[in-house]
């Protein structure tokens, strides 16, 4: 569950069981768009790590795929599936999960990625979790994006 990491505030620890309860696809969707909102920022919660080696070689697999095969891969990470990709980022640690969700944001900013969250009709739960994370401070933002980073797919 979310929650085990999540020992900061309250504020916190209800979107991240609000995140739990979402399907995969919203899970995705909601990470993307806190991901896309922080932009730069991010970067300054693990600089160390942004540019990894690791993530690097995960990130260059994604990038030689069709752009749907782009977002059904991402798909599979969310939901937990066991294919190439999705256990390459299971087996990330949770800043260098954070490095890969900065990478695509950044990707997508150049046009070099599609947006995740395009089509996908949000839930009244999703949109009310995407408006609490918008009011959290940066902090709080940061230990949300790395703890459903970490989270994304486990569940299921």
């Amino acid at each position: 569950m979310l929650t085990r990491q999540i020992n900061q505030d309250s504020a916190v620890r209800q979107t991240a069981e609000q995140f739990n309860q979402l399907i995969a696809d919203e899970q995705l969707t909601v990470l993307w768009r806190i991901c896309k909102a922080m932009g730069e920022t991010i970067h300054k919660a693990a600089p160390a790590v942004m540019f990894s080696q690791v993530v690097q070689s995960l990130f260059a697999q994604l990038l030689q795929l069709q752009r749907q095969e782009q977002l059904e891969a991402l798909q599979d990470i969310a939901s937990g599936a066991e294919t190439r990709i999705g256990l390459a980022y299971r087996d990330l640690s949770s800043s260098l999960k954070l490095a890969f969700w900065y990478r695509l944001a950044q990707a997508h900013k150049q046009g070099k990625f599609p947006d995740v969250s395009q089509d996908q009709r949000l839930s009244e739960a999703a949109k009310q979790l995407l408006g609490k994370l918008q009011h959290l401070g940066f902090n709080q933002k940061v230990t949300f994006l790395q703890t459903a980073a970490e989270e994304l797919g486990s569940h299921c």
